[in-house]
């Protein structure tokens, strides 16, 4: 995890451990950048629908406090969050690389203007020519972030503005690979064969 553990002021010294033992279960003390690395990594790694809802509604402010574009194209809350369903249902694993992400301006841990992109390197469920199947998408972002403040001791930071650039492109079948896999599975079979006395001819 990425960025250094920041205790709030207000946190009396008895917290101090309780407040650790919280980190883990959520990003309170974390700085603007590793929050939305995390809320990011989550929102395409839950292992399921339900934990998807879950980081979503951590993620995003309510859809009356919410503005959403995708490539200059507003979007509501619930379309947006539709479309990331639909991208996740065939994928069986997501890699997130980071590159270039920038704090533009904030106010402390709590809010603030966040700019970057990320790629996301989808493993689908279906194979091409006998490896699986990969898409990437590359997404450039703004993020505006503010704290509620709704519940205290919890993590109330939201995203209420969210624009990004997406570029889908397929993942190159590296061929090489596969000719290596397909002369192995030959050779796997014709010891077999000649393990049990059968002839080629």
């Amino acid at each position: 995890m990425q960025g250094k553990i920041q205790l709030h002021t207000q946190y009396a010294s008895s917290r101090f451990s309780l407040a650790l033992r919280n980190f883990s279960m959520s990003s309170t003390n974390s700085d603007l950048k590793t929050w939305a690395q995390e809320r990011i990594t989550a929102l395409w790694s839950a292992p399921d629908e339900s934990a998807f809802h879950s980081e979503f509604e951590r993620t995003f402010a309510p859809s009356e406090c919410t503005k959403l574009t995708v490539n200059k194209e507003e979007i509501d809350r619930e379309n947006y969050k539709n479309e990331l369903q639909k991208l996740r249902a065939p994928m069986v694993r997501a890699d997130i690389e980071f590159n270039d992400i920038d704090i533009l301006d904030s106010n402390g841990e709590d809010s603030g203007t966040i700019k970057g992109s990320f790629t996301v390197k989808r493993s689908l469920k279906f194979r091409v020519r006998a490896a699986p199947a990969q898409r990437q998408r590359i997404i450039n972002f703004t993020a505006v972030v503010e704290n509620s403040g709704d519940i205290t001791g919890a993590d109330n930071r939201r995203i209420v503005f969210f624009e990004e650039d997406v570029e889908d492109k397929p993942v190159p079948v590296n061929l090489n690979s596969l000719a290596h896999n397909s002369v192995s599975s030959v050779s796997l079979i014709i010891d077999k064969a000649m393990a049990m006395n059968i002839r080629f001819y």
